[in-house]
């Protein structure tokens, strides 16, 4: 498109200041004033500047609005990251494509958006930008030729976010099921064993003391069976005795009779 602004235009509105008159631009370009003025020619054409025409005295340049807002839409795109246009443009730089109309001709694209992404890169140091003699060449820088052989950056993944619904918190490990009441829960009967055998099963003191428990009672029935035994043999020896005394009182009757 003829009328729509290219890369040409935009570096040469960046050349433009307050303080830039028509008659000394050649010498912010690089080129003679004739060249100068066609590329002046062409920006007025398109609207992006305008002239201050002063009899008998030097021509002032202003810039338009459709230039500012040429200019600040460029800027606001410096910060982007690299992108496939920028890598294209980089790859075809590095092989010998010197000239904006080669560039434009070979990735066939819109003279605006090309001029973009030359300008992002200038502003980011991947290439340089001059006029000689009223024609723009552009050049790599080893920054620009390292990146063009080295492709697009390729960023870090980042992990997806996990869905918030029931299908996120199964796959989270988290198990969406409503709580029961105390009351309302089953009781295994597994859980009812161990508390009953647990019930059962005395403490180590006490289980110790039912240990030892039986042994006091052998031995108080050991005792117990010796002092029957010392007490029958004294009920046995009084049984003598009496019988004996019994036995001597007979005789005694039966010799006095």
């Amino acid at each position: 498109m003829a009328d729509e602004p290219n890369f040409i235009d935009l570096f040469a509105l960046t050349k433009i200041t307050p303080q830039t008159v028509v008659e000394k631009f050649g010498t912010s370009i690089n080129s003679s004033f004739f060249d100068a003025s066609n590329i002046l020619g062409g920006l007025k054409i398109k609207g992006l500047i305008d002239f201050t025409t002063v009899f008998g005295g030097q021509n002032s340049i202003a810039i338009t609005d459709l230039g500012h807002k040429l200019l600040d839409e460029a800027t606001a795109k410096v910060n982007l990251p690299l992108d496939h246009l920028d890598i294209a443009i980089l790859v075809q730089l590095s092989g010998g494509k010197r000239s904006l109309n080669d560039l434009t001709n070979t990735l066939n694209i819109m003279p605006k958006d090309l001029s973009m992404h030359l300008y992002k890169m200038m502003q980011q140091g991947f290439l340089s930008a001059e006029f000689r003699n009223g024609v723009l060449n552009l050049m790599l820088s080893e920054k620009g030729f390292m990146q063009a052989k080295a492709g697009l950056p390729t960023a870090q993944p980042q992990p997806a976010p996990q869905p918030v619904g029931p299908q996120g918190l199964q796959q989270a490990g988290i198990q969406n099921q409503p709580t029961m009441p105390q009351q309302a829960q089953p009781v295994h009967a597994a859980p009812q064993q161990n508390i009953q055998y647990a019930a059962a099963q005395p403490p180590p003191a006490e289980a110790t003391a039912m240990q030892q428990q039986p042994q006091g009672n052998v031995e108080e029935m050991a005792q117990q069976l010796q002092q029957s035994k010392k007490s029958r043999k004294g009920i046995t020896a009084v049984v003598v005795i009496i019988i004996v005394i019994i036995a001597v009182l007979l005789l005694y009757m039966l010799k006095l009779i």
